[in-house]
């Protein structure tokens, strides 16, 4: 018999996970850490609870990450291009069974920008 002992590892570093919701195996959780160091896109139609999702991340993340001054907010809102706006209220507009999918959208997209000029996406 040996007298080996085993010695705790390093800890854990501390978890930077979001509650958003509850499914059949248990809490449904974002993993902050990974949405912070690229990119997270929350996508479905109207109605269909968008809004109150980001609302909900932007609630529990933040004890997690410095958040911005509204005025701060409020100016990008504000500085925010007219054809960009214009877009939004364009598109609001196209019943949803009508409106075409992400896919098409970025494939038209992408044919009219020049392939210099698209960006490069992360492998």
């Amino acid at each position: 018999m040996s007298n080996v002992v085993k010695l705790p590892g390093p800890p854990a570093p501390p978890r930077c996970a979001v509650p958003i919701g509850q499914t059949s195996y248990g809490a449904l959780e974002l993993d902050l850490a990974r949405v912070l160091a690229g990119r997270m896109l929350v996508q479905g139609g109207s109605g269909a609870g968008k809004s109150q999702t980001m609302r909900r991340i932007v609630e529990e993340a933040f004890d997690y990450v410095q958040t911005m001054p509204a005025d701060d907010i409020d100016r990008i809102i504000s500085d925010a291009p007219l054809d960009l706006i214009q877009f939004q209220d364009v598109a609001a507009l196209i019943p949803v069974d009508e409106r075409p999918t992400m896919r098409s959208w970025i494939e038209r997209f992408n044919a009219a920008v020049p392939l210099s000029q698209r960006p490069r996406l992360a492998a």
